[in-house]
């Protein structure tokens, strides 16, 4: 089949921007805060939460690409995504290394080739097909 599953929406940004719309999502990627999280121990008739505290914590990685066609008035894509399986970093004199929730870094290792690593890893993916 495939290992990767297209989700998208569309959706008209009449009140939101491309960067308020990524700061929704990446807060609907996180989990939730415990219940306890936030209490300020005072005594007496009421203890209230710090509303600080109870902010949920971003996801690690997640991205914003927008793309202009013929102009802003006649179509502007935006593609965000956020709370990925799997991160690529490329550092300084071609070193590489991965990113999992699990496992977090990996130790950086120097490739040849740093994009030919990067486009063999895309190109291990299948997407599911989808109708349409």
């Amino acid at each position: 089949m495939g290992d990767v599953v297209p989700v998208s929406r569309e959706f008209l940004f009449d009140a939101d921007t491309a960067v308020t719309a990524y700061h929704k999502l990446t807060r609907a990627a996180a989990p939730e805060p415990s219940a306890n999280a936030g209490q300020t121990g005072q005594t007496g008739p009421a203890t209230h939460p710090d509303p600080r505290a109870r902010a949920r914590p971003r996801p690690a990685f997640g991205f914003l690409l927008e793309s202009v066609e013929g102009g802003e008035k006649w179509a502007r894509y935006t593609f965000l995504g956020t709370a990925p399986r799997e991160a690529w970093r490329l550092e300084a004199g071609g070193r590489v290394s991965r990113w999992s929730p699990g496992g977090g870094w990996s130790e950086a290792t120097t490739v040849a080739d740093p994009l030919a690593e990067l486009d063999g890893l895309l190109r291990r993916r299948r997407p599911v097909p989808v109708p349409g």
